[in-house]
């Protein structure tokens, strides 16, 4: 009888051995399927860094711009809110070799990766990547259509999130003049939309400076400035094709990223006013003001409010005293976070 206790409590114990050790399976099994959440903070930002021929500035003092972006950015992702952080940073119009560099520079000094590795990746596309994540790969699709000289597309970076991938697109369009939106602009939206139909249907981001939205208006000096909705129709067309294949835009209340406020914008440069047939003021460009630069994401909750950066005047005696005001580029930055 002691013999038979003694059997039933050592089976007993072994028995709780192993339904605890396949308890912590199951528990390890069930971790797997459901990681941690990872808190992601995305910016993205055109840093309008090109000059026509390296010579010819497109957006006024692009070389003294570059160093002021520098400490610009060393200054905001120092700031307790970007401390510690899962950063990723899309930039688009990163054109000259110098700002390429520079920008390597501040992935040194703050300990980010960057994509692409090398300036002949970039230089005819100005789209650059920076994260604090890992990067396990990096490719270009450019546009089949874009300006002789110009390779605009979309930079598909791959990054690792504590074990998963991420693909992150970071892509710059073409603008559309004020007679409507031009059929090139149109053609990227359609391969931005086949390139992200031929992804899997896992979490991604996709972010840039897609030179349209839906309160952009462009007006035509050609017909006693009357205002068409070609930007909205195109826009509104390719928010219901992003939202078919699971992407959503991030709504930023009341963000402008293209103000007429910034001096860049409503005084462009000679070459500029010459391309797009602006007058001085630029007046007959895009009127109003508009948020050209997006954010989208598919299966990633956004946890806080969209906000808008860069987007105050520099000390007029850090630029150029010749103008009312100066910023860091003639668009704006935008930056939210995501639970991923």
């Amino acid at each position: 009888m002691i013999f038979l206790k003694k059997f039933k409590v050592l089976f007993l114990i072994l028995l709780g051995s192993c339904g605890f050790s396949q308890l912590q399976k199951s528990l390890s099994s069930l971790s797997s399927q459901n990681p941690p959440t990872e808190k992601l903070t995305v910016l993205t930002f055109n840093a309008g860094l090109l000059k026509a021929i390296n010579l010819v500035d497109l957006v006024p003092f692009v070389d003294k711009r570059t160093t002021l972006q520098k400490h610009a950015w060393l200054n905001l992702l120092s700031q307790k809110q970007f401390k510690n952080k899962n950063i990723i940073i899309g930039l688009q119009e990163v054109w000259t070799q110098k700002a390429f560099e520079t920008y390597q520079s501040i992935a040194q000094q703050l300990n980010l990766n960057i994509a692409p590795l090398t300036y002949n990746e970039v230089k005819t596309s100005g789209i650059i990547t920076l994260t604090s994540l890992p990067i396990e790969d990096y490719k270009f699709i450019a546009f089949s259509v874009d300006s002789p000289t110009v390779k605009r597309g979309i930079l598909h970076t791959t990054l690792n999130v504590k074990g998963r991938s991420l693909p992150v697109m970071n892509l710059h369009t073409n603008y559309s003049d004020s007679k409507g939106f031009t059929e090139k602009h149109r053609a990227h939206f359609i391969e931005i939309i086949n390139h992200l139909k031929s992804l899997d249907s896992s979490p991604a981001l996709v972010v840039g400076d897609f030179n349209g939205g839906d309160n952009l208006v462009l007006a035509s000096p050609t017909k006693n400035n009357q205002v068409f909705e070609f930007g909205k129709i195109a826009w509104r067309k390719f928010i219901h094709e992003m939202e078919s294949i699971g992407f959503k835009p991030i709504d930023f209340p009341e963000a402008i990223t293209w103000n007429n406020a910034n001096p860049h914008v409503n005084i462009p440069v000679l070459p500029i006013r010459a391309i797009m047939g602006t007058g001085k003021d630029g007046k007959t460009w895009e009127e109003s003001d508009a948020q050209l630069d997006q954010i989208f994401c598919r299966d990633l909750i956004q946890i806080v409010k969209g906000t808008s950066f860069f987007n105050k005047p520099l000390r007029l005696e850090d630029c150029d005293n010749t103008l009312r005001s100066c910023f860091l580029s003639d668009h704006y930055g935008l930056a939210t976070e995501f639970n991923f």
